[in-house]
């Protein structure tokens, strides 16, 4: 299938390695810099750089349109693409609100057309041996997911300047660019929490590191994320009879060992790429293929369901975009 990708970030780089690697093809990228869009066009053997979205839009030749604009531009590119009859795959997150979320399920539906989330961790091989090892060390009382890295951003935040990674017009800030991950994985293993609290460190209004509290019938989670700071991500499940630790964040899942209390030690690998798009472009590629219109429902069902997450967090946060205006 042609793709035409929105971006010219290292995401977008990441994303087109994979999709070439899964034997399809960059037709076009779009770029408001001709020189970007050419640097990313040239990398990967696309055929047209777009400065005007519309003229994209138009090609006919495109099938697929890859979508990591920043996150505020999410729902208006995406509402783009699905209304000139392309497939879409849009990163993460998704929307900045539920409503925008909605809007566009609602358009893909109505046009019997693909929708995706670009969100690594619901596609990873290792999401199956976790769940196969937690019978063994049920039942599960605690789950620790810390997912922290200072942004390449935060040093010209510091300087005075205002990447778009950090202020509430862009949608962005820690929980939507980093804890979404771990708000995935959280309802992925074990479905949507009864409650949710957000507690963030906050500056101008947007949060730069936070730790959300997903509260259960005989469990919690513990989700954090951070900006801001440095930490050794992690994610451990913790039952009464052993833990299942994983010693990577939960957007790859790549180092995963099970740990009983009576010693018994087990450790596996089972995912042979390092980058982990190419599981979800996998997954959409046999959608599309195979017209697999219920799986792709049940997906926009989870995105959805994180989404409501987002919006919950954010509200206990007290964080507000110009997309709620």
């Amino acid at each position: 299938m042609n793709v035409g990708t929105i971006g010219t970030g290292q995401i977008t780089s990441w994303f087109l390695s994979c999709w070439i690697e899964a034997g399809h093809s960059c037709h076009a990228v779009y770029s408001r810099s001709f020189e970007k869009g050419e640097q990313l066009r040239e990398n990967f053997q696309g055929n047209i750089v777009y400065t005007d979205l519309d003229q994209m839009m138009a090609d006919e030749r495109i099938e697929v349109v890859y979508i990591a604009s920043p996150n505020s531009l999410h729902f208006s590119h995406a509402k783009k693409a699905l209304l000139a009859g392309k497939h879409v795959i849009l990163e993460k997150p998704f929307t900045s609100t539920l409503e925008e979320c909605e809007e566009l399920i609602q358009i893909a539906k109505n046009r019997a057309l693909f929708l995706m989330e670009g969100i690594t961790v619901v596609d990873l091989p290792h999401l199956k041996l976790i769940a196969e090892w937690m019978p063994r060390i049920m039942p599960i009382h605690m789950v620790v997911s810390n997912m922290s890295k200072v942004s390449s951003k935060y040093q010209s935040y510091l300087k005075g300047e205002k990447p778009n990674v950090f202020q509430c017009q862009y949608s962005g800030g820690a929980l939507m660019d980093l804890n979404v991950y771990n708000l995935h994985f959280m309802t992925t293993m074990f479905d949507m929490p009864t409650s949710i609290a957000y507690h963030a460190n906050i500056k101008d209004g947007i949060d730069f590191s936070g730790c959300a509290i997903l509260q259960y019938e005989t469990m919690t989670g513990v989700c954090i994320a951070a900006k801001d700071s440095q930490a050794n991500s992690f994610v451990q499940i913790q039952g009464e009879k052993g833990m299942i630790q994983i010693d990577s964040d939960a957007a790859t899942l790549s180092k995963v060992s099970l740990c009983l209390l009576d010693g018994t030690k087990e450790s596996c690998q089972q995912q042979d790429h390092i980058l982990t798009h190419y599981y979800y472009i996998k997954q959409f590629v046999r959608m599309v293929e195979e017209h697999d219109h219920h799986a792709c429902i049940r997906r926009l069902q989870h995105t959805k369901d994180v989404m409501s997450l987002l919006v919950q967090a954010r509200a206990y946060a007290g964080i507000v975009f110009e997309a709620d205006q």
